[in-house]
């Protein structure tokens, strides 16, 4: 009798855990906006690797001179 009892506890702590442990958002949701920021931050680097691959050629073919600096 003692074993059913606590096994009885054990699911209502059980329960209590996971519905603490409940998301504020669906997972889709979540998911979504994930790929969507990965999206732009995956576009927004490629750009930046675009420029400066554009850069360091004109550097080596001479069509631009080293910056000024100061």
């Amino acid at each position: 009798m003692s074993s059913v009892r606590s096994a009885n506890v054990f699911l209502k702590e059980n329960r209590a855990a996971k519905e603490e442990m409940a998301m504020a958002m669906p997972l889709s949701l979540a998911t979504y906006i994930v790929n969507m920021v990965w999206a732009l931050l995956d576009g927004w680097i490629s750009s930046c690797v675009i420029v400066a691959d554009e850069i360091a050629r004109a550097l080596r073919t001479g069509d631009i001179g080293p910056f000024p600096i100061g």
